[in-house]
């Protein structure tokens, strides 16, 4: 049987959905010369210059230098995690947002896309506010 040749998502049967790389601290370290990994789907090289990966079971791969600083930030060592916090609070009457200040935007609107969802599936009763944002 010969395979499917497939240049881009449309040439596959499928659903095409949008999905968002979860934030995972990895460990790297740049290549400084040539070097090949063996891997389940077989040799891998990585060029002087590109970054060696551990994944998160442990595997190693190669990422081109150029790619790997699209994807990837530093982690500074000394900072700690801070966790997003949102929560929706009655306050005179009116349903309030609250939300930790480093919340951006896609944070705040996801927060608010699952608390419409709840309610779309009766798991909130009614919603009853405004668009007033309080930062805490």
């Amino acid at each position: 049987m010969t395979e499917k040749i497939v240049k881009k998502l449309s040439d596959v049967d499928g659903e095409i959905k949008r999905w968002k790389k979860r934030p995972v601290e990895i460990r790297a370290v740049q290549l400084k010369e040539k070097v090949a990994i063996k891997t389940r789907e077989g040799t891998l090289y990585g060029e002087k210059g590109d970054f060696l990966i551990e994944g998160i079971k442990g595997e190693i791969y190669p990422c081109g230098k150029s790619i790997f600083f699209q994807t990837y930030d530093v982690v500074n060592p000394d900072a700690k995690e801070e966790i997003i916090m949102a929560q929706i609070v009655k306050k005179d009457g009116n349903l309030t947002m609250k939300h930790s200040k480093s919340a951006g935007q896609f944070e705040i609107f996801g927060f608010l896309s699952c608390y419409i969802q709840a309610i779309e599936m009766d798991m909130i009763n009614s919603f009853e506010g405004d668009d007033n944002f309080e930062l805490f």
